[in-house]
């Protein structure tokens, strides 16, 4: 099982087994510590933090060739807000239309 703890605006969870127990039987519910107090623990506590949103502005580069950016190569976010396979899935949709749409007219797709 993994656990997780998420803190933001600089309220970080705790990196030690008693902080972060402490955390979570400070929570609304006692649910998250009840099943993990007695659990065995099989590696550190791990500390990853993303301090910003990341946009790539790749149309300021001098020539793409036949390069589509999307996903994470185009944006990154903190993956704490759960966006980043929205981002992927909205991109793929948005270039899957835009390539329908160049196939069928006279340019095709090399324009």
């Amino acid at each position: 099982m993994l656990v997780s703890s998420i803190g933001r605006f600089g309220d970080c969870p705790p990196t030690d087994r008693e902080g972060f127990l402490a955390v979570a039987e400070a929570l609304h519910s006692y649910l998250p510590w009840r099943i993990i107090k007695d659990g065995e623990q099989l590696s550190p506590v791990a500390y990853h933090r993303v301090p910003a949103g990341v946009q790539k502005h790749y149309e300021e580069m001098d020539s793409l060739g036949q390069f589509i950016a999307i996903g994470d190569a185009l944006c990154i976010f903190n993956p704490i807000h759960a966006q980043g396979m929205s981002a992927a899935a909205r991109s793929r949709a948005f270039v899957r239309r835009v390539a329908v749409r160049h196939r069928s007219s006279e340019r095709g797709l090399d324009r």
